[in-house]
């Protein structure tokens, strides 16, 4: 089989987080945000990859900068998320001015981390140099045996996740994961994968993909209301929002349900 160009798309990767760094230090949009997560996310991925192809030498991974950047960016996604479900549910509801103070709590961190992301947006030499370090240590091709030994690592390691009696929030969260670095590595792997037609499909993987995104965001919003509510002495307000935080456990409960129905039939160690 021919080597596939991998540093290619590295650069790619590389270039869309320097373009969105720059759009995100001025308007802190969330869909920038997302997508600056959701490129790294992929630039991650393609780092295992090529580290899974490395026998000598340190393997190449996210450096400490990007790091921190992605980690202060999805705390500020979180808080926007959690303001867009509770405005929604609260025009849902009809009690326009009901939960004005945590929605304002909710404001004013988003703002906070914003500070902290903002002295990491700012300092583009570091950014450049990691960039650099990184391009610099990924291989310009990797061949069949890296691409098969990194499908057999990330199929075992699936296939132990989803063998365990009691699936944690934290193995669901590990199993998305891995998910998502085969889904991000796709065109790398398909050629292989057609060798082992037991092995999920891309749909297969993708439906499964999409049922743990939206219980990690159920998840992190109900995280996020119970350390919030210490500040809410209103009352009427905080009735209001431990009934939004029983609707959101009930769906995580179903979202749950939905996975163990699914996960039972995917095989992930069917890896010829």
């Amino acid at each position: 089989m021919e080597k596939l160009k991998v540093n290619t798309d590295v650069i790619k990767r590389l270039k869309d987080i320097k373009r969105l760094s720059r759009k995100i230090h001025r308007y802190f949009e969330a869909d920038d945000i997302h997508v600056f997560r959701t490129e790294t996310k992929k630039l991650r991925a393609l780092l295992r990859l090529v580290g899974t192809d490395r026998i000598e030498g340190k393997k190449p991974a996210l450096p400490k900068h990007l790091k921190d950047l992605y980690r202060v960016l999805g705390a500020i996604r979180s808080l926007q998320l959690q303001q867009q479900n509770i405005s929604a549910a609260i025009a849902e509801d009809g009690e326009g001015g009901m939960c004005r103070t945590y929605l304002n709590l909710l404001n004013a961190k988003e703002a906070g981390k914003m500070i902290k992301a903002e002295t990491l947006l700012i300092n583009k030499k570091a950014l450049q140099k990691e960039m650099q370090r990184i391009t610099g240590a990924v291989p310009k091709k990797i061949g069949n045996p890296g691409i098969d030994k990194f499908i057999k690592l990330t199929g075992n390691r699936l296939q132990q996740l989803a063998n365990e009696e009691i699936l944690s929030e934290e193995s669901l969260h590990m199993l998305r994961k891995s998910l998502k670095d085969l889904l991000y590595c796709w065109s790398y792997i398909k050629a292989d994968l057609t060798l082992s037609p037991a092995f999920p499909t891309r749909k297969d993987i993708r439906k499964i993909v999409d049922l743990l995104g939206d219980f990690r965001d159920i998840l992190m919003g109900i995280v996020q209301l119970d350390s919030d509510l210490i500040y809410i002495n209103n009352e009427s307000e905080r009735t209001w929002l431990l009934n939004i935080r029983t609707q959101w456990q009930h769906r995580k409960d179903e979202i749950k349900r939905q996975v163990n129905i699914e996960l039972p039939k995917l095989k992930f160690d069917s890896v010829i």
